[in-house]
């Protein structure tokens, strides 16, 4: 049977709406969608981007302040670097003694105790034209540390410390002993009576060459009595010496002694 002109364009007139409405179906709609698809996930993808360069600009900031003020904790820690032993304490006293011409009649040390770190009643940086004292800065990061992190700070191995007869090591062990979160850091401390003799100039020269050894120190009295015909005159010097926790680990406590 032969189909007729008008049945043969009919035909193919519906052959064509079938190619393209199976074509749009299976073909460019999914197509479409897949496009979509990958413009939704490049956009996922540009969000975590600019999330993840926002997290690491954080992070170096952190990174950066982290290393700053463990740079600024070295810095303040390094006058309590050195050896509060009384062996060192007395040879490094006799040195500045002699320094400033001061004639030394006796001098007692103490053994290598603790004192608490307690500055929250005054604020020497809130007053105009005087800054911090560093003993006070050292004590506020010693304060500042978390409960947790405390007991790691401290010397370890109490036992042997104990056993050892060593005063300071003594001194560490029972700091560590005694801590408890809520109480107060302590600092090492070891106290220093000087009698001496010498010209009113050499005793305040000797008095400011201790603060501008660096170490970490205060003079709580200086007495003086009065002067003999020759100038000078007897003197008695407190001074209290100071050690902290090593930033780092790398030298026991107060001591700048490196640990093997």
């Amino acid at each position: 049977m032969r189909l007729s002109k008008r049945e043969m364009v009919l035909l193919i007139i519906l052959g064509v709406v079938l190619i393209v409405v199976l074509g749009v179906n299976f073909l460019i709609v999914p197509m479409q969608q897949s496009l979509l698809d990958l413009r939704s996930l490049i956009s996922q993808k540009q969000d975590e981007l600019v999330s993840a360069r926002a997290d690491t600009e954080t992070s170096s900031a952190l990174l950066f302040s982290i290393d700053e003020e463990y740079a600024r904790t070295k810095e303040l820690q390094k006058p309590y670097e050195n050896s509060l032993r009384q062996e060192e304490i007395d040879l490094w006293l006799n040195n500045m003694l002699a320094y400033h011409n001061l004639e030394v009649a006796n001098m007692d040390l103490s053994d290598v105790g603790t004192a608490t770190a307690d500055f929250s009643g005054t604020d020497a940086s809130a007053q105009e034209g005087q800054e911090s004292l560093p003993i006070q800065d050292a004590a506020d990061i010693v304060n500042g540390a978390s409960p947790s992190a405390q007991p790691s700070a401290q010397p370890s191995a109490q036992p042997s410390a104990q056993e050892s007869g060593d005063p300071y090591a003594q001194a560490a062990a029972t700091a560590t002993a005694s801590e408890s979160p809520s109480a107060q850091a302590s600092l090492y401390q070891l106290n220093a009576i000087v009698n001496c003799t010498g010209s009113f100039d050499d005793i305040i020269a000797f008095a400011n060459g201790l603060y501008e050894s660096g170490r970490a120190l205060r003079i709580t009295s200086l007495s003086t009595q009065e002067a003999g015909e020759d100038g000078r005159m007897p003197a008695v010097v407190t001074i209290e010496f100071y050690g902290i926790p090593a930033v780092g680990g790398g030298a026991q406590a107060g001591t700048g002694e490196t640990q093997e």
